[in-house]
């Protein structure tokens, strides 16, 4: 039976080792609140270097931790908080899909999204457009969230995994920012002038990452932003479990409590691409995230059929 945690006063990870007549089990039950896919990769590759007799580096996440207590105090904590505010702050950014209904309780429910990704095509459209995976679903989401809220500047974040230098690579457990990624609809004309502007915003928040601005400005379930998550198969170094000649199966989670308000998730596996939303039931009726989705696939079939899809007008998207 695997029991929900309690996030203060109780460990956030429980690890549990069963073994049959043909097959060992290790079954790992964490709270995304301490790992995401990148600590797994550190967890996993960690594990089979262990197996195999190596001797394995420090984890060093504490006295990152004690180091982020005492950057916050710092100059250069202060300057990266003015960049952002001077940048996204105000009220006037559409942060996520505007409620429909208001409902007791917290329920998180998920809908898959048919957009017509491939692992080809999408790679087709980063080499084309010369933006990352991840770069080309922000741009759709952005432009998707505008459509359907019409609104002038849309907001959303990504994910920057903060592993920056040899002493953060070897932390295994969760090092991430949440960066800013804005779309303001009439300074952009071209699919291309809109990559270039996510790819410019990633770059400056990136060199300002030392202050986690969303995490620090955001109200949850009020004013958070729509996350956009691009993951492929190598994030969790389930290849390095291969070598053990072991394999990893995710175990669906026990808890229906929506995490924020929406989340937009791609999966890239070698044979296919998947969209999954998640979004509160009890703000959002399905029929709006239905909406959503619909826009969501109308804009990326448009870019995955076009022959130049960077030279398409925003116009002709919106």
């Amino acid at each position: 039976k695997v029991k929900l945690f309690k996030v203060f006063g109780e460990p956030m990870i429980d690890v549990r080792l069963f073994a049959s007549e043909k097959h060992s089990y290790l079954l790992i039950n964490f709270h995304h609140i301490i790992m995401d896919g990148s600590s797994m990769q550190i967890i996993f590759t960690s594990l089979a270097k262990a197996y195999a007799g190596e001797v394995l580096p420090l984890d060093t996440y504490y006295s990152y931790l004690e180091d982020e207590k005492i950057y916050r105090d710092s100059e250069e904590f202060k300057k990266s908080l003015k960049f952002f505010d001077d940048r996204y702050g105000g009220d006037d950014w559409c942060r996520n899909i505007e409620p429909d209904k208001v409902e007791q309780g917290n329920t998180n429910e998920v809908i898959f999204i048919p957009a017509n990704f491939t692992p080809e095509n999408m790679s087709r459209l980063e080499k084309s457009g010369q933006i990352s995976k991840n770069g080309i679903v922000i741009a759709i989401a952005q432009l998707a969230l505008a459509k359907l809220t019409d609104r002038e500047k849309v907001l959303v974040t990504s994910t920057f995994h903060y592993r920056m230098d040899e002493r953060k690579q070897a932390v295994g457990s969760l090092i991430v920012r949440t960066l800013p990624i804005g779309l303001e609809v009439s300074k952009v004309h071209t699919v291309k002038e809109l990559y270039d502007s996510i790819r410019k915003q990633s770059l400056d928040a990136i060199a300002n990452c030392d202050c986690d601005w969303v995490e620090e400005k955001e109200r949850p379930f009020e004013t958070d932003a729509l996350p956009v998550v691009y993951e492929t198969a190598s994030i969790t170094g389930a290849e390095f479990l291969a070598k053990l000649g072991a394999s990893m199966e995710p175990v669906p989670t026990m808890n229906k409590s929506a995490l924020q308000r929406t989340m937009l998730q791609v999966f890239e596996r070698p044979d296919s691409v998947t969209v999954q939303f998640s979004y509160m039931g009890t703000i959002y009726s399905r029929e709006l995230i239905e909406r959503f989705s619909k826009i969501f696939c109308d804009i990326a079939d448009t870019l995955v059929n076009a022959e130049a899809p960077e030279n398409i007008l925003i116009s002709d998207l919106l």
